[in-house]
């Protein structure tokens, strides 16, 4: 009799683990935390397709990951860094078609680990 049983992850599980980071990152700001000012200066619509892509990434899905943290980062990009070198503006879409083709070529590590018992 095996010992170990095969546990199926919650489908759920990311997005949940998202809600509570939010609200966490959310009750930060609001209550003024890191005393770093108005919510209306960090919560942006530009965070979102941040933080989706890096729940997205803890899931293993490399592909929507990168293709959802470059949008994210190209559009906050210039609020953080207001002069930005011209290297970064001209070669960061195609680094990023670079990575994106990467990830449809190289399996993900879900797959490495398929069928494997730990």
């Amino acid at each position: 009799m095996n010992k170990h049983k095969n546990h199926r992850t919650n489908p759920l599980r990311g997005f949940g683990v998202f809600l509570v980071a939010l609200g966490i990152f959310l009750a930060a700001v609001t209550f003024d935390v890191f005393q770093w000012g108005s919510m209306g200066n960090y919560v942006r619509w530009e965070m979102l397709p941040l933080f989706i892509g890096l729940i997205m990434l803890f899931n293993g899905e490399f592909t929507g990951a990168v293709i959802l943290l470059a949008v994210g980062t190209w559009f906050i990009l210039p609020d953080i860094f207001p002069e930005t070198p011209e290297i970064v503006r001209v070669g960061f879409w195609p680094a990023i078609l670079v990575l994106a083709g990467l990830s449809f070529i190289i399996p993900s590590p879900k797959k490495w680990c398929k069928g494997k018992e730990f």
